[in-house]
């Protein structure tokens, strides 16, 4: 007959839960054992796989995860652990994308418009994102004016268009020009304004975003994100896992983040 840890480690030993080495889609995490044991799931990074098997990818570009799977199993008022290791793959720059918004860039005569090289993109479900541009030859105008450089997405036919505005140092904005010809130019060109009379309009993009960024760090663990300083610092960690990617503990940019 076999004692409580042998059922416990029979239990264990035979929870398989498929290909860890590239995790794309949810994973299907058993409740129980054969033996009788009951299986808790913990993730050592919830953000990308949660303890009920949902998975997260991460963003393009931003790389693949290492996440570490604890299961517990009891019996019998008796326990055993088992880590599993997933390797989360990060999502591709998946749809299809359906234009991308324009380029307005400003500079002087004789001097060469410096186009971005990327643009925010928007697909066809309406998510916008950012995408490499290709741009043809600007060479530097010697007139003032209004000119369109015409590139394209990479990897795609999608158009991409910088509208250039060209100016002589004497009327470099429009603003300056209607102030010189009113005879009321600023003496300063930049002039300050307390933050207490910014505002960002309701419905505007600015706003949607900054809703989202508010909403974001609402959820943030306070204690992750000082886990680097503590660590470094000698201090009690507080049980907070560590922090992933650019602040991840084997990047010299870590603590750039907080």
């Amino acid at each position: 007959m076999m004692t409580v840890q042998e059922r416990l480690a029979a239990d264990l030993a035979a929870i398989y839960i498929g290909n860890l080495n590239t995790v794309d889609a949810d994973l299907t995490l058993p409740a129980q054992g054969d033996h009788g044991s009951v299986f808790t799931w913990e993730s050592s990074e919830e953000r990308f796989i949660t303890p009920g098997g949902k998975v997260h990818r991460p963003l393009a570009g931003t790389g693949d995860r290492t996440v570490t799977l604890t299961v517990t199993a009891s019996l019998g008022g008796e326990t055993r652990q088992r880590e599993f290791r997933a390797n989360v793959l990060q999502d591709k720059r998946g749809g299809v994308i359906a234009e991308a918004e324009p380029v307005s860039v400003v500079t002087r005569r004789g001097v060469e418009a410096e186009l971005p090289s990327v643009v925010i993109v928007r697909f066809e479900d309406g998510r916008l994102s950012t995408a490499p541009a290709s741009w043809e030859e600007h060479p530097a105008s010697t007139k003032n004016g209004i000119s369109h450089i015409h590139g394209t997405i990479e990897g795609t036919e999608v158009p991409a268009l910088a509208v250039i505005r060209v100016a002589g140092d004497e009327v470099f904005s429009e603003a300056e020009a209607a102030a010189k010809e009113s005879g009321d130019a600023p003496s300063e060109k930049v002039q300050y304004y307390p933050i207490q009379d910014v505002r960002l309009t309701e419905g505007s993009i600015y706003r949607e975003y900054q809703q989202k960024m508010n909403h974001f760090l609402s959820q943030v663990d306070d204690d992750q994100m000082l886990y680097n300083f503590r660590r470094a610092a000698g201090l009690d960690t507080k049980g907070a896992p560590p922090m992933t990617g650019w602040d991840e503990e084997s990047c010299r940019l870590r603590g750039h983040t907080t």
